[in-house]
């Protein structure tokens, strides 16, 4: 039996500044390390072996996926897939985020202001960037490598 874990990277130095990061290659920040090394030394006092373990090239996602493997036996794989990027914002990384349009607002007049809201659509992205259909379809592709 194949069993699939999922592990989100530690905490990103655009996370702290609440800012849309994607493909922009934020490094772990201070919290983000001990985060990384909290949930590898989990794995490993939980006996947790893995055969393979696969993570972006982006070094947020990269760190975290070095730090589990480093504690795991010798004979675990690392491998490095681009394809397994988080979703591309496009236009909107680097700038603040909100969860929502404010009240009065639009998206194009909080763009303006300099805020990329949250898009909701499945279909909707940001200029330059990936809806989340996109990301999906990508992701099929990631796990068929």
């Amino acid at each position: 039996m194949l069993t699939v874990t999922f592990v989100r990277h530690g905490e990103s130095e655009d996370n702290v500044k609440s800012i849309w990061a994607g493909w922009k290659d934020a490094p772990l920040s201070s919290l983000g390390n001990q985060q990384a090394a909290a949930v590898a030394k989990f794995f490993q006092q939980s006996n947790t072996i893995f055969s393979h373990i696969y993570a972006s090239d982006l070094l947020r996602a990269h760190n975290t996926g070095k730090a589990i493997h480093a504690l795991q036996p010798p004979s675990t794989l690392f491998t490095v897939l681009p394809s397994l990027r988080e979703q591309h914002f496009g236009a909107a990384e680097g700038n603040p985020w909100a969860y929502r349009v404010s009240e009065g607002e639009t998206i194009q007049s909080m763009i303006e202001m300099g805020v990329y809201p949250v898009l909701f659509d499945r279909e909707e992205k940001y200029e330059g960037g990936e809806s989340l259909e996109d990301l999906r379809r990508r992701a099929e592709g990631a796990l068929r490598e």
